[in-house]
Order: C-alpha cells, then structure tokens, then sequence
C-alpha cells in the first residue's frame, strides 16, 4: 500500500534553496511543489489546497504576504514559514501577526526550515544587536514602510520621499548587520 505524501509549497527565487529543501523534503512526509515567482505560487494556491508552505519573503514578482493570505484564507491551519535574505524586525512582527509560523533568516539549512515547519515551537529567528547603526535603523525604517505598503515598492517609495529607483538600490543590498 503507498503511502500519500503532504503537499508542500515552496516559493523561493533561490535555486540552491529549492533544491536543498527539495531533496530532504520526502523524508518529512512531504511533496514539494517548488515554484520560483510569486505569480506561479498565487496560481498553485488558487488550484491546490496546501497546508505546508515555505515562502521567501520577496521574489521577484511579489511580497509574500499576499501569498500567506491566500494560503491562510484557503486553509485557515495551513503552517507557513517565510525564509528571508532580507530580514527586518517589522518584517517578522509583520508575518507572525498574518499568521506566519515562524520568520528564519537565510542562510539556514533546508531541514531546519523544515523542522520549523512541522515542529512544536514557533521560532522568530531576527535578532537586533544594540546598539544600531545609522545604516540598520535606515533599513528598519525602510522595511517597515516597505511592509505597510505590503511589498509595493512604488508606494513605498512615495511615501519615504525617494526615487522608485533608489529604494530599489537600497533594497537590493544585503540589510547591514549591526
């Protein structure tokens, strides 16, 4: 008798991430659906009932808080982790508050997302070092306008007084850390 695995959603830019998540997602009980844009995911959730998700906090073509809406409002139980090389406190509060199980900084192996996933603790893997520098408050700054907007960089340009350009200068460097 075959046993059915879980359906899992994976929505990460990051190939080496995918991959990873991928090859030990079977040993979890898990079926992985790796998608790589959030166009793609916003389709799979439409057509597919998920429970588990992975989702890196900004792909290319979106926020990730869109897509935890529309798993939470399909599924209201559905146990989502976002995974992020962006990582900001009002990033995390922002998606433990949408329902989010738990918000993990890249990098970070594959089976610890995983455990974090299925496991009994809720981890917010972010953590704020005092004192801040001028460089990390401007990116908390940015990134809690920025998640108000819920991702829309244009908006969120307007309302920080910037060039849609420059904040997206900004926002392709890695967050400064301390």
């Amino acid at each position: 008798m075959a046993t059915s695995k879980i359906p899992l959603l994976v929505a990460d830019d990051d190939l080496s991430f995918r991959t990873g998540v991928q090859e030990i997602a079977h040993g979890f009980g898990f079926d992985p659906f790796c998608i790589s844009t959030h166009s793609e995911a916003a389709i799979r959730i439409k057509h597919e009932l998920f429970a588990f998700a992975i989702i890196e906090l900004r792909l290319a073509d979106g926020f990730a808080f869109d897509l935890l809406g529309g798993l939470r409002q399909r599924n209201p139980e559905a146990s989502v982790v976002i995974a992020t090389r962006y990582p900001s406190m009002a990033a995390a509060v922002a998606a433990i508050r949408e329902g989010a199980r738990a918000f993990i900084v890249k990098p970070v192996k594959p089976a610890s997302v995983l455990e974090a996933l299925v496991g009994e603790a809720v981890p917010v893997l972010v953590q704020a070092d005092p004192p801040m520098s001028l460089a990390k408050f401007e990116w908390e700054y940015i990134a809690s306008v920025l998640v108000s907007c819920r991702g829309n960089i244009s908006q969120a340009a307007r309302q920080l007084g910037l060039h849609r350009q420059s904040l997206q200068r900004k926002l392709s460097k890695f967050p400064p850390t301390h």
